[in-house]
């Protein structure tokens, strides 16, 4: 979609996403899949290229600073708050580590 809000197009089938950040020309987002897991992906602005970069994220939100992608990861299928963990990893999803062990690196 152009800034005018003119030429929108549908880019992904994804039901519920909640969180978007764009980083130049990748859109990277946590969406919940077909089986009701929330997981992290990342696509090209156009819709291309769609890839998993981490799965059970919770419902949360992420942000994206100097390439890096804080977020919190759910260690088990309860996802109740008390086993989400702040984690840390690339926008191409490498480094992907605990954020507590990239602090203390």
């Amino acid at each position: 979609m152009r800034t005018d809000g003119s030429e929108q197009q549908r880019l992904s089938d994804f039901g519920f996403i909640y969180s978007l950040n764009v980083v130049d020309d990748w859109i990277i987002f946590t969406a919940m899949d077909d089986d009701l897991h929330s997981n992290m992906y990342a696509m090209r602005t156009d819709g291309s290229d769609l890839k998993m970069l981490d799965e059970g994220v919770g419902q949360t939100f992420i942000n994206i600073v100097d390439g890096w992608v804080f977020y919190f990861y759910v260690n088990d299928e309860r996802a109740n708050r008390d086993n989400w963990r702040p984690y840390i990893m690339r926008t191409d999803g490498s480094n992907r580590q605990p954020l507590e062990e990239w602090i203390n690196r």
